[in-house]
């Protein structure tokens, strides 16, 4: 569910994926009663999309509030119903018992008892949300900072900085040490696959939707 995070331990407690929808933009209306005047939005690129499109037809006080957006790549998110329709009636894992969930060719699925799981991706197909089989946006294009958890290193992020905004920030963050950074040239394989994987979504460009953003070039540029 959409949640409002102010503080570090915030963060660290809404941590983590289940791979179905969470409508973090309707989360809004909590910040702002919280006081809040500047808010950073994350969310998948159907969500991240927001803040720049209100910025560009001039939405007035709610665009200038969200003043930076964090996308995540996502090539498509799942119906609640999976949990209790796969995961536990075929495979007995529980949703309460869920600690950790990563997509790496297959579900991956860890539980508190200390097991790990796997569940082939081709058995979820029957539970993916509508929207996402006209999405064409996998790496989150309009946010000011895209990430996600991509490449050979399952412990580290791959991160895109697209904006100024959103390289100031992240330059900051790594001058101060809060985030430990390494370069893409250690996992070229990733950047392979975030190429691959963005030509799939933009594939799925609707045929009633301006056609120019759908064409896909002959090579694409490098992140």
């Amino acid at each position: 569910m959409p949640r409002v995070a102010r503080n570090r331990e915030d963060v660290l407690a809404t941590a983590g994926s289940r791979y179905t929808y969470s409508a973090n933009p309707l989360a809004y209306p909590e910040a702002i009663a919280g006081g809040a005047e500047r808010i950073a939005l994350v969310g998948m690129g159907c969500q991240a999309s927001a803040p720049p499109v209100m910025a560009a037809r001039k939405a007035g006080k709610i665009a200038r509030r969200f003043t930076l957006s964090i996308g995540l790549l996502c090539s498509k998110t799942f119906d609640d119903a999976i949990f209790p329709e796969l995961f536990e009636a075929r495979y007995g894992l529980a949703r309460a018992d869920i600690v950790k969930m990563n997509i790496k060719g297959v579900f991956q699925v860890w539980m508190r008892d200390g097991s790990y799981h796997e569940v082939p991706l081709k058995e979820a197909h029957a539970w993916t949300r509508e929207g996402c089989s006209s999405c064409p946006d996998f790496a989150a294009e309009h946010a000011d900072i895209s990430t996600g958890g991509i490449g050979a290193f399952g412990d580290w992020t791959l991160t895109l900085v697209r904006t100024e905004k959103g390289e100031e920030l992240f330059n900051d963050m790594e001058a101060a040490g809060v985030i430990e950074t390494r370069p893409i040239e250690d996992d070229p394989g990733a950047v392979t696959l975030l190429r691959k994987l963005s030509r799939v979504s933009r594939k799925r460009w609707p045929s009633t939707a301006v056609p120019m953003p759908g064409r896909l070039p002959s090579t694409t540029p490098a992140p």
